[in-house]
């Protein structure tokens, strides 16, 4: 292989102030590149009425990002837990995560919800907290209407339209323990007719359907992805098609949420039984979205130690920061071309779906090319069985982005940016 060209003073600048640029995009949504953020606080977004028959104004704290970049940013909205009777939306886990996705480029919000159970006599446990995961539920899809309605109509107190920046082709909700569980069913119940004939009466008995009645009426309450800690669903049979790329957090030893199937406590009494992270995520995969699964075995319902809060952090990020780059990536890659993990450390695995794996025979195979940010070649070679899965060393290739190309005999092209982490 011929040397590399020595490149002129005044070039090598420009190139490495292009590799600067570019690692900085790269690491956007990956890793906390923004310095300030502005925290907006108790923007009500809706008002709903509560297990007593009070009515109650709903507030969300934002964070979003203090920055050049005028482009709209996807948004993540969290929920906190509490078992549907405590917990407050600035809690210690809340402000972290919504602080920590902010600096990496995202809005965040922090919504609060309706809480309260009547315990007593004639009140069923079961129906007692079925009731008040609806009223969440109710409430976490109209934080999402509020959300595109801020964008069509501006926000009370701040100025214009879209205040806050927000993309709302790209908004995901999640949660920690009673906000997961309220963060699923806002996601994935669609359909009541696969409830159980409690949900199905307690559903009358709140009155407003899945939908509910908390604002924002005339805007849609779809989201884009889920963010799952120590959360489940009522029955696992409520995910039906379409899903979203889902990323699971649990401790397999959590005897508050439970892990598969089995019945949800309150101080230690069961309550209802409901489908835990390891079936969700099973069901996921099986319906064709992408769904990641990070179980602890020592723990339980407890994920808020820093060990444990830094890896979820780290890996949130990394799964929706695929799910970003994946989609801007689409028209690059028309033939669905895969890698994983991205970002990578060692190997990163290559799969193809769509119109080029149909094929039954590649008599050349496909070539492959990684390219650093110069345009250097870093590795090149041939896949000859593309109805396999490949994988790529990167051990020898420095931290930063990369550029991907596979290409087949008739100059047909598809292309992936990939990252490799430090």
């Amino acid at each position: 292989m011929r040397a590399p060209h020595t490149l002129p003073k005044w070039m090598a600048l420009v190139a490495l102030a292009l590799v600067f640029s570019y690692t900085s995009w790269a690491q956007r949504y990956l890793q906390p590149v923004i310095a300030q953020v502005q925290t907006v606080n108790g923007v009500v977004y809706g008002q709903a009425t509560t297990n007593t028959g009070a009515s109650q104004s709903l507030a969300m704290d934002l964070y979003v990002p203090v920055e050049s970049n005028t482009a709209p940013r996807p948004v993540m909205v969290f929920f906190h837990g509490g078992s549907f009777v405590g917990g407050t939306r600035n809690d210690a886990v809340m402000t972290r995560l919504c602080q920590e996705f902010a600096r990496r480029g995202y809005v965040t919000a922090t919504a609060s919800y309706r809480l309260g159970v009547s315990i007593g006599i004639t009140n069923p446990l079961d129906a007692e907290f079925a009731k008040a995961a609806i009223r969440a539920t109710q409430d976490a899809k109209a934080a999402v209407r509020f959300l595109r309605r801020s964008v069509v109509e501006g926000v009370t107190g701040q100025s214009g339209l879209n205040p806050f920046g927000i993309d709302t082709n790209r908004i995901f909700i999640g949660g920690y323990s009673a906000g997961a569980i309220t963060a699923l069913h806002a996601a994935y119940f669609r359909d009541t007719a696969l409830a159980t004939p409690l949900v199905r009466n307690m559903l009358r008995v709140v009155g407003g359907g899945l939908e509910g009645v908390s604002g924002n009426p005339a805007y849609s309450s779809r989201v884009h992805g889920v963010f799952n800690m120590a959360g489940a669903l009522l029955d696992s049979i409520l995910l039906q098609a379409p899903v979203h790329p889902t990323v699971h957090f649990h401790g397999m030893q959590d005897d508050v949420v439970p892990f598969a199937r089995g019945y949800a406590t309150f101080v230690g009494s069961p309550i209802i039984q409901l489908d835990g992270s390891s079936l969700l995520h099973a069901r996921i995969q099986r319906l064709g979205a992408r769904s990641e699964l990070h179980s602890f075995p020592t723990l339980g319902h407890d994920l808020t130690d820093t060990v444990s809060t830094n890896f979820i952090i780290q890996k949130t990020a990394e799964f929706f920061y695929t799910t970003l780059t994946a989609t801007q990536e689409l028209a690059k890659n028309p033939f669905h071309l895969h890698a994983y993990p991205n970002p990578c450390s060692d190997q990163i695995r290559l799969t193809l779906t769509g119109e080029w794996a149909e094929s039954s025979t590649f008599p050349q195979g496909l070539t492959i090319q990684v390219n650093d940010a110069f345009g250097r070649i870093v590795s090149q070679g041939l896949w000859q069985n593309p109805l396999e899965p490949l994988s790529v060393d990167m051990t020898t290739a420095s931290p930063g982005l990369y550029f991907l190309k596979v290409s087949n005999q008739d100059g047909r092209r598809a292309e992936l940016r990939l990252v490799r982490r430090p």
